[in-house]
Formats: C-alpha cells, structure tokens, sequence
C-alpha cells in the first residue's frame, strides 16, 4: 500500500468512526415523554450541544458514552446502598435506570430530589465546602478501584489530543493577559510544567500503583459548578457530584486540590485547606477498609508527588476550559478573576515546590 493509499485508509476509519459518534449523540435525543411514556418519570436525557467547540469536544471524547457507562457501573456495584450505609455520609450520586447504545438517561436531581446546581460565581464558605470534601471523602472510599480500571478508563490518544490543544489555548490566552493578568514568572513556570499538565490531564498514572500509593477512582471534574445540594427539613445538607463523565485512578489529591482552589475565595481557601486536607483524611480512613489510618492517609495525599499532580491537574482545568482558553474564570465575576489569579499564582508554587 502506498503512503497516499494508507493516509487515504486512515482517513476514511477517521471519518466512519467520527460518523458513528455522530449517530449516536444524535440518538440521544430522546423525548422526555417517550420516558414518561414508559412509567419513567423524573428522569432526564442529556442532548449534544449544538454546533460548536463543545459539541466537537463531546463526540471526541464520548462523554454520554464514558457518563452512561460510568452511572451504569455505579449501579451495579451497589455504590449507592453502600454510601447509604454510612450514617454520616449525605452523599446522593445520580443513578442511571435505562440504558442502550442510543441513550443515556438518569435521575432528574432537581425534579425528583429538590436538588439545586450550586453556582460557581459564588465561592463556597468552610462549612459546605468541608461537607463536599466528606461527600468527596466517601465517594472515594467505596469505589472497587480495579474493577473500575477495567471499565470505564479514557480512550488515551483521543483524550492525550484533544487535552493537548485546549492546554495550549489556555496558555495563549495566558500569554495574550500579559503582565495585567499574571507576572511572566508564572506562566513560565506553567509553560515549563505543560507536559507534565497534560499527562495529569490525560490520568492514567503509570508511575503510580497500589501498591506504592493510595490511589482511588477520581472524579476529574470535581468543583462548585458540579455540586448540587438540596437543604432536609432537619437542616441537613445533602450533596450530589454530577457529571460523571471523566473518571480515572489517581491520587485523590487531584480532587481535593482542584476543588478547593476552584471553588472557594482565595482568604478562605488559604484559611482552611490543611483543615479540609485533614478532614478529608478522617473521613476516607473512617470508610475505608484498605487504609483504616488516618496519618496514613494524610501523608500521602499532603506528599511532594500527591501535591504536585494535584496542582498540575487544577491549572491543566482551570486554564482549559471545554471550549479552550480561560474564558470560563475571567468572564464571569471580579471575585471569580481574583480566585482565578490568586490560584494560579499559588499552584505554580505547589508545581515547583518538590
């Protein structure tokens, strides 16, 4: 076969795959009543974006695919009597209850549970914040870590591609702020780092193994803008993390570090983090069978290693929006630009600090 024969080859598997994606996504688009129709009420059914960076970002990357197979694995896991089980855990996860290759449909949080999307303008004080990290606590400690390994990691390449280019958007937009937005300093070192960004984008660490670390199925995606909460009439506030479209074994620092620093004010977040580190702590070796210590756990999610994938995921995320570039932070609010700046600056420190 001849070079232009084999790039003709690829080209056509390239557009047949990309087609296939597009039936499906296309698929998705289920009446709501068709469910109703079934006795199925409460449910909803995720519709592709339209035309747009977004959608191109959701065919590539099959995230109704990795989020149906991801709801669905939680259901049979029994993940949710599990987190049940635990009586301070207030943790509610969605659950997926029709499933086939065209659709994905779950628990409609808002219609059926009272559940209200937190609003990531808004920096979580101490409190919620501390009650995310024990919700984030528990949703790591009962997780079957390899059986979730073998089943819903990410397609590598697809991912490695297209983490790479919203990685070097974010960096342009970086350099395009200037001295206005962040000192040179900084972003050189984000520049510096931007490989080892992407490969923590990317997760799958092979440096990493049970064995020499504790790892846990990371959400990926976890801050304010995925938590929704809902108030009990005994005061209780319960937690859901949504958008499950992204998880894969790692540290657990690259949750906690991209969640505090996303989501709360820069005071609180400097104030309380080693508190929110240690609660964390608490709470997974109080869940889990495998590392009942708490020191245990401290010392390996606080780690130089831990730490620093921790910081390299939150920049890779905070400067990558779905669509590319910083857009999602500095388009929103004085205070959100400020938490934005201030984090950065912070993280970069993290980043070289071991």
């Amino acid at each position: 076969m001849s070079d232009s024969e084999e790039e003709a080859f690829h080209n056509k598997a390239a557009a047949d795959e990309l087609e296939r994606k597009v039936e499906v996504a296309e698929a998705l688009k289920v009446m709501r009543r068709e469910l109703q129709q079934q006795g199925l009420p409460g449910w909803k059914v995720k519709y592709l974006p339209a035309k747009g960076p977004l959608h191109d970002f959701c065919l590539e990357l099959d995230v109704y695919d990795r989020e149906q197979n991801c709801l669905a694995f939680y259901n049979e896991a029994g993940i949710h009597d599990k987190l049940r089980s635990i009586p301070d855990c207030h943790l509610y996860l969605p659950g997926l209850y029709y499933s086939d290759d065209k659709m994905i449909a779950m628990d409609d949080l808002v219609e059926s549970h009272n559940f209200e999307p937190y609003k990531m303008e808004d920096p979580m004080d101490f409190s919620l914040a501390a009650d995310c990290i024990k919700a984030l606590a528990y949703f790591h400690a009962v997780l079957p870590i390899e059986a979730a390994r073998s089943r819903f990691l990410k397609p590598r390449e697809a991912t490695y591609r297209v983490m790479g280019q919203i990685l070097n958007e974010g960096i342009a937009d970086l350099k395009e702020g200037g001295d206005s937005l962040l000192s040179p300093s900084v972003v050189e070192v984000i520049e510096e780092n931007r490989d080892f960004i992407q490969s923590v984008m990317v997760g799958n660490p092979d440096k990493l193994t049970v064995g020499d670390a504790i790892l846990v199925v990371a959400h990926e995606d976890m801050w304010s803008n995925n938590i929704m909460t809902h108030q009990r009439p005994d005061g209780t506030t319960e937690i859901a993390i949504v958008d499950h479209q992204f998880p894969e074994v790692d540290t657990p620092s690259v949750d906690i570090v991209f969640f505090i620093f996303c989501s709360m004010a820069v005071e609180a977040r400097r104030a309380h983090m080693k508190d929110l580190f240690q609660l964390y702590a608490d709470t997974f070796s109080a869940a889990s069978k495998e590392y009942p210590s708490s020191e245990q756990v401290w010392t390996d999610i606080t780690s130089a290693t831990s730490l620093r994938r921790g910081a390299a995921k939150a920049i890779g995320m905070m400067i990558s929006g779905e669509s590319g570039g910083c857009d999602l932070f500095l388009g929103h609010t004085p205070e959100m630009r400020v938490r934005f700046v201030e984090a950065l600056k912070d993280l970069s420190d993290m980043l070289t600090s071991s």
